[in-house]
């Protein structure tokens, strides 16, 4: 049964949002019929330095009938011993937390060091009951759909560990060229981790790290095909997880109720 999670990073001091409510974010994901949440480790901590522990967190999400969904991120380099510490790191987190996911992305060009972190952190969430969810961006140089299968044959990663963005997709190699549609159907229903989803308007500059976390729109107001989108994933059987993911500062001083729930009513439509 496809559920939904609500992706909170948009208040992350990632992104400069110097003191996120994580329980604001909890109670809003509850109360507009999400059923999974995620953070990432700076909205983490920063909970745990000023709210409570780790264990406060979890029974907080738990006790508004929310479950986990993944720890974001991790940033896959072809420093393998590095990885191993930030993916034991992390994994101890998430598995503090319950999270299905260690959310990751890789930052290096692809060789056989950043093929062997891959696959070390693969093992790592695997030995913790935890699956590692790549997703494909296309301003890093794992970019599309091809170079995700690629790499992670090469690791021997054979879960759940696609994470299929609807921004990266559009906006990166696979969206731009002739053969989109193929890629996006090339993913079997059982490699998807889980599914952002999310709109944008036309480009306003080249620099893609700002238009996608500063600039994205509610599901609907862009120039995405998103009912293609959603249509095919959902041919290929998938029948889990969405997360609505808008990174936008137009929209991080609404309450967040408010957006939880203008995120839930556009994206919903979509995938019924």
């Amino acid at each position: 049964m496809l559920e939904y999670c609500f992706e909170t990073v948009n208040w992350s001091p990632y992104l400069g949002f110097a003191r996120p409510d994580l329980t604001a974010m909890i109670k809003a994901a509850s109360a507009t019929g999400y059923r999974w949440i995620s953070f990432d480790l700076p909205s983490i901590a920063y909970f745990v330095a000023n709210d409570g522990t780790i264990e406060a967190l979890r029974d907080l999400i738990e006790a508004h009938g929310l479950k986990m969904l993944a720890v974001h991120s991790l940033a896959i380099n072809n420093d393998v011993t590095g990885i191993e510490i930030l993916a034991r790191s992390a994994v101890e987190i998430g598995g503090k937390l319950r999270a299905l996911y260690l959310h990751g992305g890789v930052i290096a060009p692809i060789d056989d060091k950043v093929i062997a972190a891959t696959r070390r952190a693969d093992r790592i969430c695997r030995d913790a009951g935890q699956e590692l969810a790549i997703e494909f961006l296309p301003f890093l140089p794992l970019a599309t759909i091809g170079q995700t299968h690629d790499l992670l044959d090469a690791a021997g990663v054979t879960g759940r560990n696609f994470v299929v963005d609807s921004w990266h997709f559009f906006n990166g190699p696979d969206g731009q060229g002739p053969n989109g549609w193929a890629a996006l159907d090339s993913i079997p229903a059982d490699r998807i981790a889980y599914v952002q989803f999310n709109d944008h308007g036309r480009m306003e500059s080249d620099d893609l790290l700002f238009e996608t976390t500063q600039k994205r729109l509610m599901p609907g107001d862009g120039v995405f095909d998103l009912k293609q989108f959603a249509d095919r994933i959902r041919a290929s059987g998938f029948d889990g997880i969405v997360g609505p993911e808008l990174l936008s500062s137009a929209t991080r001083n609404l309450p967040i109720e408010q957006f939880a729930r203008q995120l839930m009513e556009t994206s919903a439509p979509y995938w019924r």
